[in-house]
């Protein structure tokens, strides 16, 4: 079977040779890298994998690798923690006296809540000049570093970018300009480290899975087959695995006693609700990126046939591997179908477009009342309390009335957590405020 979710290594590992020929630099360099992705794009696997192919040249290189996978509750000086210990260990495998005090030094200096960084830089020194060591650090999940370095951060920085024998690779969903951004443009760690974007499958690792899917189901899967589950998978490693284990569990389950389109019929329904799911997931990812809205525009271009578009406008997509812009199309061209699918919520959303104005008329009588009865002092009183904690209310149903709209236009897809109940208690307290009003 194939590897859909968890981290795939050895020989459940599938392609990937130009991006580990790649990133096998960052074990025999002296740079930074970033490797940024969305999620289930196989980020996790294929620094696995690395550390595994390259375990030999780990060892015999003098590197110590030291990995962590950080959490919201990660805490910024069990990090450190970590790299420290690390060196107090090699100092101690060296037996040499000047590295180990200098290594309990820095650890018992961080116990009291403190980093030296300039020693700690020459620490590394000393250890590469005598014995060549190196410490590579792996950040995994490093888009939960905003929650974990802050006081350290500009420690981190400095000890990545100033060391010749610290360095640092980070995999995270999000790039560091968007996770550590500076004020006018830029970021943190502007020019640290070298930005490599992991995007779905080549054309000859997709072919791989189906080399894979022959020999795995005895037999050569027919075109019409592959059609569909290229259609529905196109280029991403999570959906090819899934689709591939469902048309291996029809093989197994019903051998050829079904033709092509019923094995085609059996493995859509198994999958399709699961594909949906992960491309919801993905477009909310791409939404937070503020890259949705680009990717329907794209869509919207290339339907009609548009030739001349602007690249400034998709290299984004393009680089996270959502579009190709090379070909102009989608990677995944069951996005686009999927984009376009009604919503299951029953909301009628034309009902909130007419509360939307009446809205806004309570607030402006809500106004109109407190300076009427009040001036514009508006003294404190039970009566100026009650209609402006109508104005409150009002206000907040429309914040919500307008994201809720504003999602529907530009995500029709995406299925609103909005209710009936919700709208009905909307309503009720429109009718409550106008009540009040009409009444002072």
């Amino acid at each position: 079977m194939f590897i859909a979710g968890p981290i795939a290594t050895g020989d459940n590992f599938i392609g990937r040779e130009k991006e580990l020929q790649y990133l096998k630099n960052f074990f025999s360099g002296s740079n930074n890298y970033s490797l940024t992705g969305l999620s289930r794009v196989g980020k996790s696997s294929l620094i696995k994998e690395l550390l595994i192919r390259e375990s030999e040249s780990i060892t015999s290189g003098n590197i110590e690798v030291v990995e962590f996978s950080l959490t919201p509750s990660t805490r910024e000086k069990v990090v450190f923690s970590r790299l420290f210990q690390r060196m107090l260990d090699v100092a101690n495998n060296l037996h040499n006296n000047q590295l180990i005090d200098e290594a309990k030094i820095i650890l018992s200096e961080l116990e009291n809540d403190s980093i030296d960084a300039e020693r700690v830089i020459e620490l590394s020194k000393l250890m590469f000049d005598q014995k060549g060591i190196r410490f590579l650090l792996i950040f995994d999940e490093f888009d939960y570093a905003p929650d974990v370095f802050h006081k350290y951060l500009m420690t981190l920085r400095q000890l990545i970018s100033a060391s010749k024998s610290i360095n640092a690779l980070t995999v995270s969903r999000t790039s560091l300009v968007k996770l550590f951004p500076l004020v006018g443009g830029g970021s943190v760690f502007q020019g640290v480290f070298i930005h490599y974007p992991l995007k779905g499958f080549a054309t000859a690792d997709v072919d791989r899975f189906r080399d894979k899917l022959n020999v795995k189901s005895d037999d050569r899967v027919n075109d019409n087959v592959w059609g569909r589950i290229r259609y529905f998978s196109g280029t991403s490693p999570f959906c090819l695995a899934f689709w591939c284990n469902a048309y291996l569990n029809v093989v197994k389950e019903h051998g050829n006693e079904l033709d092509v389109n019923s094995v085609i019929e059996e493995i859509e329904e198994t999958c399709i609700p699961q594909t949906d799911d992960f491309l919801f997931y993905q477009c909310e990812a791409l939404k937070r990126l503020g890259e949705l809205g680009n990717l329907k525009t794209f869509i919207k271009a290339i339907t009609s046939g548009e030739k001349n578009l602007d690249k400034n406008g998709f290299r984004s997509l393009n680089s996270y591997g959502v579009i190709s812009w090379t070909d102009k199309t989608l990677t995944q061209p069951y996005l686009k179908d999927f984009l376009f699918k009604k919503p299951d919520a029953n909301i009628d959303l034309s009902e909130l477009r007419d509360l939307a104005p009446i809205i806004d008329s309570l607030i402006q009588d809500c106004d109109s009342k407190l300076v009427a009865l009040f001036g514009r002092g508006q003294a404190a009183s039970r009566i100026s309390t009650t209609v402006t904690c109508h104005r409150r209310d009002l206000q907040a149903i429309k914040i919500k009335m307008n994201y809720e709209l504003e999602l529907s236009e530009l995500n029709a897809f995406l299925l609103s957590d909005l209710t009936d109940e919700e709208i009905n208690l909307w309503k009720q307290k429109i009718g409550e405020c106008r009540a009040f009003l009409d009444n002072v």
